[in-house]
Order: C-alpha cells, then sequence, then structure tokens
C-alpha cells in the first residue's frame, strides 16, 4: 500500500518482493504532509523499470514544497530518464 513511500525500505531487482509500488496513468500527484514544518536535506525517489514487464518509470519528476499548503514553489532536482532496471 501507501506505506510503501515512506517505510524506509528500498525495492529490490524484483518487482514481485512486495516493496514498490505500481501505479497506472499519465500523472501521478503523490502529497506528503508533516505534522510541522521541517528542514529537509533530501528528497529521495525510486523508480523500477522493466519494459519488458511493460513497467516504465516516470519520464519527468517534478518535487514541489509548500509552508502554507496553498502555495507550491519547485525544488531544483537531479533528474534524467532512466536508462537501466532500478533507478
Amino acid at each position: 500500500g501507501m506505506m510503501e513511500l515512506v517505510n524506509g525500505i528500498s525495492g529490490t531487482s524484483s518487482f514481485a518482493d512486495g516493496h514498490w509500488l505500481g501505479v497506472e496513468g499519465r500523472e501521478v500527484v503523490l502529497e506528503l504532509e508533516l505534522s510541522k514544518a521541517e528542514r529537509l536535506n533530501e528528497v529521495v525517489l525510486q523508480f523500477f523499470q522493466q519494459p519488458d514487464s511493460w513497467i516504465l518509470a516516470p519520464a519527468q519528476v517534478t518535487v514541489t514544497y509548500s509552508l502554507d499548503g496553498k502555495t507550491y514553489l519547485p525544488l531544483k532536482i537531479k533528474w534524467s530518464a532512466p536508462s537501466s532496471t532500478i533507478q
């Protein structure tokens, strides 16, 4: 379920290991709401890609933040489309 997003456990090279969350659609919006303002040093995202199984990582990722829940500002991120199995 959705707890895989924040449980700190990384998925393996098998999509059937129970630690990956699959979604289907053109755009997915995920929101993580903290109980109080916190300084984050990094946001780590992992994506699984196995084209032979029709499992594709996103072509683009945008990360934003908000202090008031109304105005969202983009974070600068390093991103390149995946070319290997685990990204």
